[in-house]
């Protein structure tokens, strides 16, 4: 089912639900604090309700997802596959980001809040706040998903202001969540020095990019040293970081809390297959469990181990 199909079931399940003559669009505005404009948007379908909008309605009619999308979630979760351009993007990418940017905003807001980020490659979360790192991810998929043929260097790509400024608040946006956990494999710094010399090997990188990215790499490092030493990242919020002994099949990461239960699994990297059901959240739950206790945490407590981590990530970088 797509997202206007949902949507209309959804508004059509609370219509049921309203007493005879109640206007949907005052509910709407009410309850989601959006303005007349915004409103009718929705309602006309022209823009669909965000995964936390959603929740909120759902929530407070006491609606069942299973009536919505035909389908028994205590016996199937379902998926949403979130693929993103991340160069020459269409309004529907950005639509995309600003949503996840809205969602966090909305998440930290609440009482409770909690997200874990658990990456077998190298983390766009906090590194997309250098613009470098950003630009690279951008690069990257380009290279992944046109090919070697036709692909321009590193130089020649331009990378959209609009994307720098998004990524940038959304990577801010996530430090504004009570409760942050990330679980990385021990090679993530490895893995991207050795992209980048490939991509230098074949020309598409110069060596005045390498050093900026290799000056970008260097100051993402000290960040994760300062907030490793505290556990915490500057405006106080509780940051756990783990490094992992093994290396995790995909990428897991999850956003809770009393109102929304967001799950990812990586899928067509740097995308996400997205589930919003409490039974898929619990299984991740589970997986980032049985990940913890495969790592060591380097934040706060683990004080050798840190160092050494540290000092061994800047040995690899100073390849560049």
């Amino acid at each position: 089912m797509d997202a206007n199909t949902i949507n209309k079931a959804l508004l059509e399940a609370i219509s049921i639900k309203l007493p005879k003559g109640t206007s949907m669009a005052h509910v709407l505005m009410d309850t989601l604090l959006i303005g007349k404009e915004a409103t009718y948007r929705r309602l006309r379908g022209e823009v669909p309700l965000s995964m936390y909008e959603a929740a909120i309605l759902v929530k407070k009619y006491n609606i069942s997802i299973d009536t919505l999308i035909e389908t028994n979630l205590a016996e199937n979760s379902v998926f949403e596959l979130k693929t993103q351009r991340y160069y020459n993007l269409r309004e529907k990418d950005y639509y995309m980001f600003y949503e996840y940017l809205n969602t966090l905003k909305y998440a930290a807001a609440e009482s409770y809040s909690d997200q874990v980020f658990a990456s077998n490659i190298f983390p766009m979360f906090p590194s997309n706040m250098y613009y470098m790192l950003a630009k690279y991810s951008s690069f990257r998929w380009l290279y992944l998903n046109q090919g070697s043929n036709t692909m321009m260097t590193f130089d020649e790509l331009e990378y959209p202001d609009e994307l720098s400024k998004v990524s940038k608040e959304i990577v801010n946006a996530t430090m504004d969540i009570k409760n942050t956990c990330y679980i990385w494999d021990s090679t993530i710094f490895y893995y991207i020095v050795k992209e980048i010399k490939y991509f230098s090997k074949i020309h598409l990188i110069d060596k005045e990019n390498i050093q900026k990215l290799k000056e970008d790499l260097s100051s993402l490092l000290t960040f994760i040293e300062t907030i490793a030493i505290s556990g915490k990242f500057e405006n106080g919020n509780k940051i756990q970081i783990y490094i992992a002994n093994l290396n995790s099949d995909t990428s897991y990461s999850y956003l809770d809390t009393e109102r929304m239960h967001i799950s990812m699994i990586g899928a067509f990297a740097p995308n996400y297959a997205v589930a919003l059901d409490k039974k898929t959240l619990q299984k991740i739950k589970e997986r980032i469990l049985s990940l913890k206790r495969i790592s060591y945490l380097i934040s706060e407590s683990g004080e050798m181990q840190r160092i050494q981590f540290i000092k061994e990530q800047r040995e690899i970088i100073n390849t560049l």
